[in-house]
């Protein structure tokens, strides 16, 4: 099981900048006078740079074990989830983001898995 963290945000073309400083960007030929997304021979664009995965454990044999399950930092994240559905953001309760928001009535779904094969909203892979 690999761990990988993806933190960035693209906020336009401009973006590009921010997110070259945060270690994602495009690659593209050298000698294209070409936009890159019209170039054939850009071969990927805000792809993260490749890094290694890691995990701080509590100790040294902790570690040794090769297993992030087995560090007190670990949380799995598997389970039931309290889900709450709405065709739009407009319709969300004014509170939904507070952690004192009644989710009694809400729905459980099952994490991972996808709300849609759940039975909300659309499916559009099935």
């Amino acid at each position: 099981m690999n761990y990988t963290d993806h933190h960035f945000k693209l906020w336009s073309t401009a973006g590009f900048f921010i997110a070259e400083s945060l270690g994602v960007g495009f690659v593209q030929a050298e000698n294209s006078t070409l936009p890159y997304w019209q170039d054939v021979q850009t071969v990927s664009v805000n792809c993260e740079k490749p890094r290694t995965a890691f995990m701080t454990y509590a100790n040294k044999e902790q570690a040794l074990t090769e297993r992030y399950e087995n560090s007190p930092y670990y949380q799995l994240l598997n389970g039931k989830w309290k889900f709450y559905f709405t065709e739009s953001h407009q319709t969300l309760p004014k509170d939904i983001t507070s952690p004192h928001t009644d989710v009694s009535g809400w729905h459980d779904i099952t994490v991972p898995g996808n709300w849609e094969v759940q039975g909300f909203g659309t499916a559009i892979y099935t």
